[in-house]
Formats: C-alpha cells, sequence, structure tokens
C-alpha cells in the first residue's frame, strides 16, 4: 500500500503552510487528509528512506517522536538485500566461487544430458551465471558461444519445468542463426518448433497476432525483430505470463534512451521471470549504452539500485566510472575468444588489382547518374563488381527496405 504518515489533526495546516512540507516534502506527497499524508504510490524503497530521513530531521528541530512502524522496516531491510544478494552472488559466480562449485557440477549434468551437443567449459559457466542470476546480461565476444550459452539456460529451465519456450528479439537477419543453433544443439533431443514473425503466411499484423495467440502454444522458439514488436507487443506481453524465456540478442539496436524500440522493449521486460540481454559491443559510445540494458533487464531495481542518469552517464567523472562499473560488474558475464581457447585469425592475403579504363568510366557514370541517391548508388556499385549484367537490369529499391 501506499506510505502514510499519520500526524495530530491541529498540525495538519501548520505542517502544509511550512517550508519544511513545501520544498522539501510535497514533491513525494499524494494527497493531505485531517491527520494524514498519503505519498504517492509509485515510491521506491530509497524514496521511503529520503522520507523518513526528512521527516527525521524535522522531527528532531520540533522536539517531536517519530515513529516508523516494523513493516516498513522491514520492507526496506529486504528490498536492499534482495539486490544487495544479487550484486553478491553475480560477483561469486564470475570469480567461480567454491562453495558454487557442487552447485555448478549439478546444472553441467543437467545441461549436458539435455543437449546434443555440449558446451564448452567456460559457455557453461556463462549459462550457469544467467541462470542463477534470473536476470543478466552477456557481453561475450562475437563467435564465443552466446546463444549456445543461453540455450544451455534454456535446457536447464526446461528440465525443471520453469519454462516451454524461447522469445527471442533480435535483428531479423539473426533468425537464421537462432534456429540453426536450436537445431544443432538439440538434434535428436528436441524438435524445433518455431514461430518466425515474418513467416510469409502471416500476410499482416493481425495475422502475426493471431499466430501469437493460438498458434504459440506448441512452439519452443519465438522469433521476432525489434521493428516488428510494436505491432504485436500486447501478444507478446501476454506469452511472458506462461514459462518464457526473454533474450534480447543484440541489444545495442535499442539503445537510444526513449526511443520506440526501448519503450517496446522496456514494457515487454517488465514482467518477465527470466531475461537475458545479449551484445558483444556492450558500450560502443558512451555509458549512456546501459541505461536501456539495465531498465530491460531490472525495471523494478533501476531507480533503487543502480540510480543512473542520463547526464551521469553521459559525462562521467572519475569517482562515477567507478561507481557505474562497480554496480554494473555483477550483473554481466563476458567470454572472451582467447578464454575460450579460439585460434588467431589467419593474417589477410591482400591481392591488389588496378581498375581497367573502362571499369572507372563506368564507375564515374555511376557516380553521374546516382548522385542523388546515395543507396541506389551503393547496390549499383555492389552489382557491378559482382556481376555487371545486374547493371541492364531495373532497380527496385524496394527490395532493399530490410
Amino acid at each position: 500500500g501506499a506510505l502514510l504518515l499519520r500526524i495530530p489533526i491541529e498540525a495538519t495546516n501548520s505542517l502544509q503552510s511550512s517550508s519544511f512540507y513545501k520544498l522539501s516534502l510535497r514533491r513525494y506527497v499524494r494527497e493531505v487528509f485531517p491527520g494524514l499524508v498519503r505519498f504517492k504510490p509509485a515510491l521506491t524503497y530509497l524514496d521511503y528512506k529520503k522520507v523518513i530521513a526528512l521527516c527525521q530531521k524535522e522531527a528532531e528541530k520540533r522536539q517531536i517522536l517519530l515513529v516508523v512502524r516494523g513493516p516498513l522496516r522491514e520492507y526496506i531491510d529486504s528490498r536492499e538485500l534482495h539486490i544487495d544478494a544479487r550484486s553478491r552472488l553475480g560477483v561469486e559466480l564470475k570469480e567461480h566461487n567454491p562453495k558454487l562449485q557442487e552447485r555448478f557440477e549439478s546444472y553441467r549434468s543437467i545441461v549436458d544430458g539435455e543437449m546434443a551437443r555440449k558446451l564448452r567449459d567456460r559457455q557453461m559457466w556463462d549459462s550457469f551465471f544467467m541462470c542463477a542470476m534470473q536476470k543478466s546480461a552477456n557481453f561475450s565476444v562475437p563467435g564465443s558461444g552466446k546463444t549456445a550459452s543461453v540455450l544451455g539456460m534454456y535446457a536447464y529451465l526446461r528440465n525443471r519445468g520453469l519454462v516451454k519456450r524461447i522469445l527471442v528479439i533480435c535483428p531479423k537477419n539473426a533468425f537464421g542463426s537462432w534456429m540453426d543453433e536450436f537445431s544443432v544443439c538439440f538434434d535428436g533431443v528436441e524438435p524445433l518448433r518455431v514461430l518466425n514473425i515474418h513467416n510469409p503466411a502471416y500476410k499482416n499484423t493481425k495475422q502475426r497476432n493471431a499466430a501469437l495467440q493460438y498458434d504459440s502454444g506448441r512452439c519452443n522458439l519465438i522469433l521476432a525483430n525489434y521493428e516488428s514488436v510494436g505491432g504485436v507487443l500486447d501478444s507478446l506481453i501476454q506469452l511472458l505470463d506462461k514459462q518464457t524465456l526473454l533474450v534480447f540478442d543484440e541489444v545495442h539496436k535499442v539503445k537510444r534512451v526513449n526511443g520506440e524500440y526501448a519503450e517496446n522493449a522496456l514494457r515487454l521486460s517488465h514482467e518477465a521471470s527470466y531475461a537475458v540481454a545479449m551484445t558483444g559491443t556492450p558500450i560502443p559510445n558512451s555509458y549512456t549504452d546501459i541505461y536501456n540494458l539495465l531498465h530491460i533487464l531490472f525495471p523494478h531495481e533501476y531507480d533503487e539500485f543502480f540510480d543512473f542518469t542520463v547526464p551521469m552517464l553521459r559525462n562521467p567523472g572519475t569517482a562515477d566510472v567507478a561507481a557505474i562499473n562497480d554496480k554494473l560488474q555483477p550483473f554481466f558475464c563476458r567470454t572472451t575468444k582467447d578464454q575460450l581457447g579460439v585460434p588467431k585469425a589467419n593474417s589477410d592475403l591482400i591481392c591488389v588489382a588496378d581498375a581497367k579504363p573502362e571499369e572507372n568510366q563506368l564507375l564515374r557514370i555511376l557516380q553521374m547518374k546516382y548522385r542523388k541517391n546515395k543507396l541506389a548508388l551503393l547496390v549499383r556499385i555492389l552489382q557491378m563488381e559482382s556481376n555487371p549484367k545486374l547493371l541492364l537490369q531495373s532497380l527496385d529499391l524496394a527490395d532493399f527496405a530490410y
């Protein structure tokens, strides 16, 4: 319920007219009755702590007694312990704390029994991390097996009867890799039953919504891209009530604060019990790139635990950087290619070939013809490089809308 402050009835008017109320307390208050102040229902436990501190200071000034009831104290303590305990667990998992070894071996045994292709040790630890944390990020480098680690998490949760499907929000060009990886990891164990939001059978948004509402129950993998989420958002939210592991792949696609894709992702993640945010490039520009990521994973805890403002993330001082890194570190796992033993890439073999005069002349013609349309120019140059006969065909840029 809402936070209440009981005061003597005769003190109500003097409280409302005081500078303490106008300058400090009013921003938290919803309404005032004789003898009773009702605070806004959306306050976090940090807000409660601030209100108590403000009232305590004012009570001491007025030489009156402030009593904070036990249930409120217990609630504040429990919220602090919840996120703090999760933070401590994240550190222990990343350090491979010996006290977790037995639990890890049990996890490995179940996952190995559920998957046709076994995870490597580092992938298994990442999978264990994500499962134990329930909501976390995977910042492992491209090619290190992030998808396989998530599928390991799914295998364990499915074995325990906690999830039945994976809902993946990712770029459209990643659909194939998710389907391929699922088929390989569970070959002969669990057949792939996929609902692809861009299946040609679904002609419009209405049909996509119908498929999600009526056909998704038999599916173990549901794929939607960030651009399409808005049109089927309510249908996707309904799925999250029914044992679904939610995955945001290439989550850096929703880094723009207050962007449409970010708002959809935030609404979608609000009720998820298990969620993973994946990206191999977590902070390419500035710390503002983690603002949406943390809100997606911890919509209820962000203001209470992280409390990073956009201006702070955009231009952090030295102390701010240390605080951000310290708070963020327990909530993501990261595996590098070196840790997986992936060999270094071979050196590039560069073959230089000068263009013929006719080829340069053709390039200049294309540059002149398409100088006002950079996309068309790029497409035509690619056609010229791969198969010049394509230049004789008409160009429909609608084919490249994706």
